[in-house]
């Protein structure tokens, strides 16, 4: 990966590039194997949907184009679809970057590149035209320089409490039902999110217990991790915990498991949905994930200096360490554990109302969506020290760089366009496994 000082040389595409085909059924290859072709399914769906599993290519092709050599604890998958709501304790809703699977160190720039790629597919997917989805990325862009520039002019401290403002929260609503539902008094004192939570994922059973359900595709219970495994990494877990955390758990025991499907990238993944429950039978949620190694390492060639997260080896931990750096309430139940099954991170279960609705924004709502997403990689970005050094790119390059920026994605875009088609091809002679999505 060689480094420039050239603003126009980041918006070089790849000269040469991994067979896409390839790259898939390699990534197929450390999946569960039975859920390897649902994977294929969803990605097929669209270019965007194509987009969203295909972390992997788009690290190779980042790797192979020119770099700012300013490395920051990254998302690693900064797409639209990878940021969210949820609810945050008080049941104030938040929105922020949901998803750090890949999270590790990277070029600043990657998260920006994949950000504003993922605009002009959506805005084209919308039905906006091409000027419209090069638009888009340019205020995308333009929102991440200008935070990075607010931010850099603040105390440290300031930055780290740095929070999305209810007005903004506002304009992220992409129907008028969901906008009543997030920014109502009368609806933030509904029901609380874990109950919300617990009846969408269990049903109770004689004694007042519960149960989780299977819930096919999305969850199911398998043997792919045994409830003896669970329990061991549960004691270990807590073993790791903060102490007001592992006083809140102590007395809870495993009660179910079953296996979640999300998402497009993660499909095929070891993630569980844990079901614990107390002495008095009150249950609680949590997640178990099998943690790999992120894309930005095998794919896109980044050393992954662990310590300059802050957290000892591992992958599990890496995961964990990235997240509570780029988001801005990050949940207090991580935990990460190590043992012959692997790696693994746990963190709670939080009541999500998921990524804005794309389906049902126009062109206009993309953009608005993206500015606040870009806002908020800024923020995660200014959590680093490399801030000084991002922020005099933005400033020398001005308007330009977004320019550069709004011209990588639709480039780009282009290139997954005809990824796309070539899965569909490399499907359609079997090439890669199809089930029904």
């Amino acid at each position: 990966m060689a480094t420039t000082d050239d603003l126009d040389a980041l918006g070089a595409l790849p000269r040469r590039r991994l067979d896409p085909v390839e790259v898939a059924a390699e990534h197929h290859a450390t999946l569960l194997p039975e859920f390897a072709g649902l994977r294929t399914a969803r990605m097929l769906e669209s270019p965007f949907a194509c987009f969203r599993g295909s972390a992997a290519q788009m690290a190779s092709d980042l790797a192979r184009t020119p770099s700012s050599g300013t490395a920051v604890i990254s998302s690693g998958d900064a797409h639209l679809s990878n940021f969210g709501f949820h609810a945050a304790p008080g049941q104030a809703w938040l929105f922020d970057l949901k998803d750090f699977d890949e999270g590790g160190l990277a070029p600043w720039e990657w998260d920006v590149k994949r950000l504003v790629a993922s605009v002009v597919l959506a805005v084209r997917g919308s039905g906006g035209c091409e000027e419209v989805a090069l638009d888009a990325a340019r205020v995308t862009a333009r929102a991440y320089r200008k935070t990075i520039r607010r931010l850099h002019q603040m105390a440290p401290i300031d930055r780290f409490h740095q929070r999305i403002s209810e007005r903004d929260l506002e304009r992220l609503a992409s129907t008028r039902d969901q906008r009543r539902r997030l920014t109502s008094p009368a609806a933030r004192a509904g029901a609380p999110a874990s109950a919300q939570t617990l009846e969408k994922f269990t049903v109770s059973v004689s004694g007042g217990r519960h149960r989780l359900v299977d819930q096919r595709p999305l969850a199911r219970h398998t043997d792919h991790l045994a409830l003896a495994d669970v329990e061991r990494l549960w004691k270990s877990y807590l073993a790791t915990t903060r102490e007001d955390v592992r006083q809140l758990l102590s007395g809870h025991r495993v009660v179910d498991h079953v296996l979640r499907l999300v998402g497009v990238g993660s499909v095929g993944e070891r993630c569980f949905i844990v079901l614990l429950e107390d002495d008095h039978g009150d249950p609680l949620l949590l997640q178990l994930r099998r943690a790999t190694p992120t894309v930005l390492a095998p794919w896109g060639g980044v050393e992954q200096r662990l310590g300059a997260l802050g957290s000892p080896t591992g992958d599990g931990a890496r995961v964990v360490a990235a997240q509570r750096v780029l988001q801005a309430h990050p949940d207090p139940f991580l935990g990460w554990v190590a043992d012959t099954t692997g790696e693994h991170y746990w963190r709670h279960v939080r009541e999500l109302k998921g990524s804005a609705d794309l389906s049902r924004l126009d062109a206009e709502g993309i953009a608005a969506t993206a500015r606040v997403c870009a806002a908020l990689v800024a923020r995660a970005h200014a959590q680093s020290a490399g801030l000084d050094a991002i922020a005099e790119v933005c400033a020398r390059g001005g308007k330009g760089l977004d320019r550069v920026f709004a011209r990588f994605a639709g480039r780009y875009a282009d290139l997954v366009v005809a990824d796309h088609a070539a899965l569909v091809r490399a499907a359609a002679r079997g090439a890669l496994p199809v089930a029904d999505a």
